[in-house]
């Protein structure tokens, strides 16, 4: 994630692009989306996403950036309306796809993110994040040997080795789901040479595996490193079962959410 100095001087370019040439569709882009990450403020960020569309309506980056916007406030049916534009003007681009899987999981669209996942693996065998939004769709809809299959798929697509898998397999047929989500997390926090995972997929398996505590201090630590990813904190289907938590609330008052 950008340091906030960098995010300021993007930003400050951005409003200079657009103080120059108030008719640059991309310089809007950039000025919305540097309000949303630097500034966490949903009204500014729309604003100029709206006029970066208005001055060009095949502008990809605009509406991928603005279905970030509404994802993060709850305006999940807008997002995924403007993540499915973002997909049809730029039908190759893998980060336009992986992000309307996001939106559509947040909005527990689960059949619908299965579907978008089969059509992102046949653009690109090689795309992980395919199969990890195919197999937490899977799992978030109960069907967790499909899911665990994908899940383990996009494991081997990170340079997981196949004994590694192996293993992982054995243990969720022998333990369980739970098991197998706290193998994982613990195999995430002690490697770090193919990959280095966000804290907030380990707060995912530590509260799947029912490790409460661990998950909490794993999103402590998203927070402390900014992960864009928590701007959909609060709808993510994951954490649902911390909702309860009495350290649930004052953990979102203390991520920097969008407003």
């Amino acid at each position: 994630d950008a340091s906030p100095d960098l995010l300021r001087s993007a930003q400050a370019a951005a409003a200079a692009a657009v103080g120059l040439d108030d008719q640059l569709a991309r310089g809007w882009t950039a000025l919305g989306y540097a309000a949303l990450i630097a500034d966490r403020d949903f009204a500014a960020a729309d604003r100029a996403f709206l006029r970066a569309i208005a001055l060009d309506e095949t502008a990809a980056s605009a509406h991928r950036y603005r279905a970030i916007a509404l994802g993060s406030v709850g305006r999940l049916v807008e997002a995924e309306r403007e993540g499915r534009k973002a997909v049809e003007l730029e039908p190759l681009s893998l980060a336009g796809r992986n992000l309307l899987l996001q939106i559509l999981l947040a909005g527990r669209r689960y059949p619908q993110a299965i579907t978008e996942a089969k059509a992102m693996a046949t653009l690109s065998a090689e795309a992980s994040e395919a199969w990890y939004a195919r197999g937490w769709a899977h799992v978030l809809m109960g069907e967790r040997e499909a899911g665990v299959d994908a899940l383990l798929h996009g494991l081997k697509l990170w340079g997981v080795a196949k004994a590694e898998i192996a293993a992982l397999r054995d243990l969720y047929l022998a333990e369980g789901f739970a098991d197998l989500c706290r193998a994982v997390a613990d195999f995430f926090e002690t490697q770090s040479v193919m990959f280095a995972a966000r804290p907030t997929d380990i707060a995912v398996l530590r509260t799947l595996a029912g490790q409460t505590d661990l998950a909490f201090a794993a999103l402590e630590t998203a927070i402390a490193r900014d992960d864009v990813y928590l701007l959909f904190l609060e709808v993510l289907p994951w954490f649902d079962e911390l909702n309860n938590d009495p350290r649930w609330r004052p953990l979102v008052e203390r991520a920097r959410l969008v407003r």
